[in-house]
């Protein structure tokens, strides 16, 4: 077998077995983690919305006199 071939069986067996446990060793149970995920791209889509509106807040530079610049 080649190098190549061997690295990408490698890398998939790691990344099946790297999955594996990531699922059996995970905090939350599926249905948390979905709800999670869920509430969060909701939030961002919000966001994204009232940026695309304008509802945002625009910051402001300060003037020369707040800065204190002096010529």
């Amino acid at each position: 077998m080649s190098k190549l071939l061997k690295f990408v069986i490698g890398f998939f067996v790691g990344a099946l077995a790297g999955g594996i446990a990531a699922l059996l060793l995970a905090p939350k149970t599926g249905f948390e983690l979905r709800r999670d995920i869920q509430t969060d791209v909701e939030s961002w889509i919000k966001e994204a919305e009232s940026a695309i509106t304008g509802n945002y807040i625009l910051l402001e530079t300060p003037s020369k006199s707040e800065v204190g610049d002096k010529h």
